[in-house]
């Protein structure tokens, strides 16, 4: 979804076989291979999640607005049946970049969001994305915001 592999054309069905200058064994387990991948890789930055959002007034459907998030919480909210946004918290890094209540959320990383598609879903797959980014300790409103706290908070 959001994968620097997939801007650099990695496949579905590709084989990992060396990391850094270090061969991987074929028969390693799932398990070791995840534990070796985040050693590996616990000293650099998450990769900042892209999300794009098209306004409502925007005549061609090609009209998008691209946001990278470095942390979270990103300080808006969709509501319950539309990837349209609800609200956006003033001082939150949604609010610094400039997104406005209405905008349609089109894009999590490289997967784009129909507009048709259930919102539990949506939701799910924007709470996926944003878990990997370190958390800011921002409080927005008189409680932490948090994706997990609310299925519509982000």
């Amino acid at each position: 979804c959001n994968s620097y592999a997939s801007t650099l054309g990695v496949q579905q069905g590709w084989h990992l076989v060396k990391v850094n200058d270090e061969d991987l064994d074929d028969a390693i387990s799932i398990e070791r291979l995840e534990l070796f991948l985040e050693s590996q890789l616990a000293e650099y930055p998450t990769w900042p999640l892209r999300l794009a959002f098209r306004p409502p007034t925007a005549k061609d459907g090609n009209a998008t607005t691209v946001c990278t998030f470095t942390e979270q919480p990103l300080g808006f909210i969709l509501p319950s049946r539309v990837p349209k946004i609800g609200k956006v918290r003033v001082g939150s890094p949604a609010h610094t970049m400039g997104i406005k209540e209405g905008w349609i959320l089109v894009r999590i990383g490289e997967q784009p969001v129909p507009h048709d598609r259930n919102m539990k879903d949506i939701a799910s797959m924007l709470r996926e994305a944003v878990a990997p980014l370190p958390d800011s300790g921002t409080k927005l409103g008189p409680s932490t915001w948090r994706p997990w706290g609310s299925s519509n908070r982000f």
